[in-house]
């Protein structure tokens, strides 16, 4: 399964157009407050690693100390929950997912997939007598790769205004995404025919590969980092980054000026001193002061006017404020684009109080760490994985199989028990995570067949690396075959992470409940709640069949009640041991009580089988 990770397209002013012949710049300028995000979406892959590589600013100068009247709430510990009711819960019918507290409030998210790919369906054909007239795309016009960002539904009561704002954008990006992939395959297919012709070559095929990640989640703060690596025609493709950035509590995008208390020149000068600190080589960044005067603290953004002012593109993350600069903004294509960071407390009074983390904030970020084959990495010091192909079957067939793997880091490494049989295109989703005291781990998930994954975990605090064990879940995806989609979580909060398991107690189920990092590195279950992501939807009841009316929050309002024949049944909670809620005919909330999870499942009334018609098994 290629777990590739791809784009999400929020409304943010662009420069110029990222796809060829379709300007978002135009289509998105009427949104609103926009912090100025460009043409180039980039995909670096030394993101992720930058954030724990030997090179990073040390912990002390990049947070600033424990503030008593802030995360107060949101550390507060977990009350224990021993699986057994306790009084207040045998008298408000409350179930144990809504009393979890949450050791660190954080919004949660969930990332929806679509890729493209056109072929060329014409009659034109190429000169194979000509050999200045060939065809590098075998047929291929266009192949696309995007994400959207969501904010999960159970983050919606919390986070209303964010959860508003974010998933409307992310809807309304879907739409203009799709409506722009159909001008550029339009217009791929136009330059096909034309090199055919006139007896050029046609060199593609066009493509938009991107990416995204949360770089920053908390109960104040929302940064989204996206990046993307196209090519459109013309002498090479393009690449580059922004950052979308919200408060959480009003869900208002930020501009950089709401975040920092220094003049725009006092900022340049800081930008300045960074960017001169990771110079390579003598005028890299020619102009540099006269470059810098273009950005602007609040850019207007006005297509109807044709006025697009260049902004800072910036994102929080763990270790303080990055400002990027993409390529030819400062420095040329070779050079590649800066990401420079401003600790959190670096430069006292730059950032305001408000956006500087406690020192013991957790931390997840999602990213790609390199897998580079044994003997192949010698040159490497920054944290990556190493694998052991599998004799005689070292890449066959555009797959990888590896005996084995490690994670390196400074020259330390530790092997994990397990391999891996993966495409060679495959996307590592790997995450980093730093808990609220302070112990770092990588999270690696490994895929096996039959759609299930090995959660991996080493520990590589201060600076060690050890492996600490592995879990093993089941991919949780829900399908949207009308808008051909896929959707996944984003991981972004130790201290609520959604893992998958299976049933077959109403059919074949997916489902998955809330984890934790625990004291070892390891997920350890902090609810006993399980939502569906996908489930049998058309079950029909054939017997008549007694149950209990619950609200929304589980507790029983009408106890008792029976169902009468051919009502229709649809999963939405259990507890994967003795019941399971369903939403019948009318919206009412009917839990079920098991006698026996086990296939065949059962009820008081009989197998679960003999009772429900139109109930789907997988497998």
């Amino acid at each position: 399964m290629n777990k590739r990770i791809v784009t999400y397209l929020l409304c943010t002013a662009m420069t110029a157009s990222m796809i060829s012949g379709c300007s978002l710049a135009d289509k998105l300028g009427e949104t609103g407050k926009e912090n100025g995000s460009t043409d180039a979406q980039a995909d670096t892959g030394d993101d992720f690693l930058s954030i724990i590589d030997k090179n990073k600013t040390s912990e002390a100068d990049n947070v600033k100390e424990a503030k008593e009247d802030t995360v107060a709430d949101a550390t507060e510990e977990p009350s224990e929950s021993t699986g057994e009711a306790t009084d207040s819960e045998e008298e408000t019918g409350e179930t144990v997912e809504s009393r979890v507290s949450y050791k660190w409030e954080a919004p949660s998210f969930r990332i929806t997939r679509k890729s493209f790919s056109q072929k060329y369906d014409g009659d034109a054909k190429f000169d194979e007598s000509n050999e200045n007239s060939k065809d590098y795309s075998n047929g291929v016009l266009y192949e696309g790769d995007f994400a959207f960002i969501y904010v999960d539904e159970e983050s919606a009561a919390k986070y209303p205004a964010l959860y508003k704002n974010i998933n409307d954008a992310a809807e309304k990006s879907f739409k203009i995404t799709e409506d722009c992939v159909e001008e550029t395959i339009k217009d791929a297919k136009e330059q096909y025919e034309t090199s055919a012709k006139e007896g050029y070559s046609f060199f593609g095929p066009y493509y938009d590969h991107c990416d995204i990640t949360v770089k920053r989640a908390d109960n104040t703060v929302v940064s989204i980092y996206d990046w993307d690596d196209n090519y459109m025609g013309g002498a090479h493709g393009m690449y580059g980054a922004g950052g979308t950035n919200y408060d959480a509590q009003t869900g208002e995008l930020l501009d950089i000026s709401d975040v920092i208390d220094v003049t725009k020149e006092e900022l340049d000068e800081i930008i300045k001193k960074k960017l001169l600190e990771i110079q390579e080589y003598d005028n890299q960044f020619v102009s540099l002061d006269e470059n810098l005067k273009d950005y602007k603290f609040n850019p207007i953004n006005d297509s109807e006017n044709n006025i697009f002012e260049l902004g800072y593109k910036w994102y929080f993350a763990h270790d303080g404020l990055h400002i990027i600069f993409n390529v030819y903004e400062l420095a040329s294509y070779a050079d590649g684009m800066q990401d420079i960071v401003i600790g959190y407390t670096e430069y006292p009074g730059t950032i305001k109080d408000k956006f500087i983390p406690d020192t013991n904030a957790p931390d997840c970020q999602n990213g790609n760490l390199m897998f580079v084959k044994e003997g192949n990495d010698s040159d490497i010091d920054y944290l990556h994985f190493r694998y052991t192909p599998l004799a005689g079957m070292e890449e066959y067939d555009d797959w990888i199989y590896a005996e084995s793997f490690e994670l390196v880091l400074n020259g330390k490494s530790a092997k994990a028990d397990t391999g891996f049989n993966v495409p060679s295109d495959y996307h590592f989703e790997t995450y980093k995570i730093t808990t609220m005291d302070g112990k770092e781990y990588v999270y690696y998930i490994n895929p096996t067949d039959n759609d299930y994954c090995e959660l991996l975990v080493f520990d590589i605090t201060g600076g060690d690396v050890k492996y600490v064990g592995k879990q093993h879940y089941h991919y949780f995806e829900n399908f949207d075959y009308e808008k051909g989609t896929e959707t996944e979580p984003l991981y972004s909060n130790p201290y609520n992470m959604h893992f998958g398991s299976v049933g077959d107690a109403f059919g074949t189920y997916t489902c998955y409940t809330s984890y934790e990092v625990g004291d070892d590195g390891m997920p350890v279950q902090i609810s006993d709640e399980y939502k569906f992501s996908w489930k049998t939807e058309d079950a029909v009841s054939t017997a008549e069949i007694k149950g209990d009316e619950v609200d929304e929050n589980g507790k029983v309002i009408n106890a008792g009640v029976t169902i009468q024949v051919g009502t229709h049944f649809v999963p939405l909670r259990t507890d994967e041991k003795t019941y399971m809620d369903f939403t019948i005919d009318g919206g009412k909330i009917i839990r079920l009580t098991y006698t026996s999870f086990d296939y065949p499942a059962a009820l008081p009334e009989g197998n679960i089988d003999d009772l429900f018609e139109g109930l789907i098994y997988a497998g």
